[in-house]
């Protein structure tokens, strides 16, 4: 993979996580809890969005993600270090 499809695919998941957590506390019968749940999971996805708008998306901690997922290769293939 590279890095220019891990960006994408990563920024694709928050916008998703996000949309998700949207969707949770909007919902019909969705308790407090919920609501409070899916308020913090978008404040985690707006930050998040609002970090890599500022500083670009490789800050340290998607570059050691990137590194420790797709830096190795056997015959093409991503091998996990994790």
């Amino acid at each position: 993979m590279t890095k220019e499809q891990f960006e994408d695919r990563r920024r694709r998941a928050v916008a998703n996580y996000m949309e998700a957590a949207r969707r949770d506390r909007s919902a019909l019968g969705s308790t407090r809890r919920q609501k409070e749940n899916a308020e913090r999971r978008i404040r985690l996805c707006a930050r998040l969005l609002s970090i890599w708008a500022q500083d670009g998306f490789w800050t340290p901690d998607n570059t050691r993600a990137y590194e420790m997922i797709y830096q190795y290769y056997d015959d093409g293939a991503p091998v996990s270090a994790i």
